[in-house]
């Protein structure tokens, strides 16, 4: 599993996803990045009526894989959030790993 960091220092709001030993095979799979915000106004509307912006990424769009660990910067959205809900899935095995965390921003 990824270790999954929130990191708010100097007014930069962003995940860090980081795995010693990352497989080119956990690399090559989409993260799931949900984010619930404190408004569901505040949903983009490519996601309007639904209750989370979905920014599922590929790694390689936020982060390299240098000596087989995987690392990944994300910025997160403006907007005050009040949950994250991130993780990866094995194509028809379920998620193999998720983390949950309680931001309330």
């Amino acid at each position: 599993a990824f270790a999954v960091f929130l990191d708010r220092a100097g007014g930069r709001n962003r995940l860090i996803y980081a795995k010693a030993d990352c497989t080119a095979a956990e690399y090559e799979r989409p993260i799931t990045l949900h984010i619930t915000p404190v408004d569901l106004a505040d949903l983009p509307a490519y996601n309007r009526g639904g209750s989370f912006d979905n920014r599922d990424f590929p790694l390689e769009f936020y982060g390299g894989r240098p000596g087989g660990e995987c690392v990944a910067v994300v910025p997160l959205p403006d907007y005050p959030i009040a949950a994250i809900r991130t993780g990866q899935a094995v194509a028809g095995q379920g998620e193999s790993w998720s983390v949950e965390l309680a931001v309330g921003r």
